[in-house]
């Protein structure tokens, strides 16, 4: 499916798709990126890209849910960036 950007809806639909687990292509300012949400999209996406479970993602978080990311804890000051 593709949605343009100037469907009202865009964010409506790409939020629904995301929130039930599935994956969306991103536009940035020089290249497309797969997106999704932690957890079983990122089953999907591994086969979408033909990887295995040894390779990992770039993942973005806020900084509330880094505890669930990593065991490492940022400085306060990189936080308040």
């Amino acid at each position: 499916m593709v949605i343009k950007k100037e469907n009202p809806k865009t964010l409506k639909i790409v939020s629904r798709i995301l929130l039930n687990d599935g994956v969306v292509i991103l536009p940035s300012d020089t290249l497309y990126g797969f997106s999704c949400i932690q957890g079983k999209a990122e089953e999907i996406l591994e086969r979408i890209k033909g990887r295995g479970t040894g390779k990992h993602f770039l993942k973005l978080s806020l900084p509330e849910q880094l505890d669930k990311l990593t065991t490492q804890k940022p400085s306060e000051k990189f936080l308040s960036l």
